[in-house]
């Protein structure tokens, strides 16, 4: 019995001291400073950015090589100040001669409710993600 109350007791001590700790922390924005209004002040637009790198895969037996490129492009107001930016991604087929004669495809998601990945990996990308007939991942 006696070991039950220890525990109880125990249980309640650490409980106050995890309330008396919360009570004395000063929460965000209690401090009485006004608010930062920096936050609010429109942010400045990154300058044009790319990543590239190199990479083989294996389709229908032939091995190809290509390069992906992961990209910002500026969008300019009339004064030509970047108000925004649009991210890409570009796959190129390296083993080509002439870059004319290639198609070109342009996919968008579908926004915020769902994610690129899926373009990447079921349509347009060079690694294609398999799945079974109901449209779930086919494990390893």
């Amino acid at each position: 019995m006696q070991i039950t109350r220890v525990s109880c007791n125990a249980r309640r001590a650490v409980t106050w001291a995890c309330l008396t700790v919360l009570l004395l922390v000063p929460a965000p924005g209690a401090s009485g400073q006004p608010p930062d209004r920096k936050q609010d002040a429109p942010q400045e637009v990154r300058a044009e950015s790319k990543v590239t790198s190199d990479h083989t895969v294996t389709i229908k037996g032939q091995r190809v090589a290509y390069r992906a490129t992961a990209a910002t492009q500026p969008v300019l107001n009339p004064e030509g100040q970047a108000v925004a930016s649009v991210f890409y991604v570009y796959y190129q087929r390296a083993d080509v001669q002439d870059q004319a004669l290639r198609p070109l495809v342009f996919s968008f998601n579908g926004g915020p409710g769902s994610a690129s990945v899926w373009m990447h990996i079921g349509y347009t990308g060079p690694r294609f993600l398999e799945v079974d007939d109901e449209g779930f991942p086919i494990q390893p």
